[in-house]
């Protein structure tokens, strides 16, 4: 039963056992694959009071950089800063979570360090797939 889904889509299940009970597998084209998240961020330098964009890019173990097959939200947490729900810091991110949307390869999102000294960002996935970054600001 835990394959219904990969099997319905036209998957073949591997002859090792099904990888349905784990979700970092997903159906992609017809097989089985698993996916991975790659935060990346737009500063060189992290400065207290100037924001910073975040990108969450999906890959997938067969195609690289690719679209998500389905919705796939990071609970994400600030350490020392503020999280904005965009990479210009206009919206703040009231959820503490940011969504890639199915048919999405990325989803962008900002952080503000509060004060000079440690800071990070760090988040969790579908499958506790886990992301983040620490640093020194400015």
């Amino acid at each position: 039963t835990a394959c219904a889904p990969f099997i319905a889509a036209g998957c073949k299940v591997p002859v090792l056992g099904c990888p349905a009970e784990d979700e970092l597998n997903i159906c992609a084209n017809g097989i089985c694959e698993g996916w991975s998240a790659e935060l990346t961020w737009s500063a060189t330098t992290f400065v207290h009071g100037v924001c910073a964009s975040f990108v969450i890019t999906y890959h997938s173990t067969q195609a690289g950089t690719a679209v998500a097959p389905r919705d796939l939200a990071f609970a994400l947490t600030a350490q020392n800063g503020s999280l904005y729900a965009d990479p210009a810091c206009t919206t703040v991110l009231t959820s503490g979570s940011v969504t890639l949307l199915a048919g999405a390869s990325q989803v962008s999102f900002g952080f503000v360090p509060l004060a000079a000294g440690q800071s990070g960002v760090s988040g969790v996935g579908p499958g506790d797939d886990q992301i983040g970054v620490s640093f020194d600001a400015q």
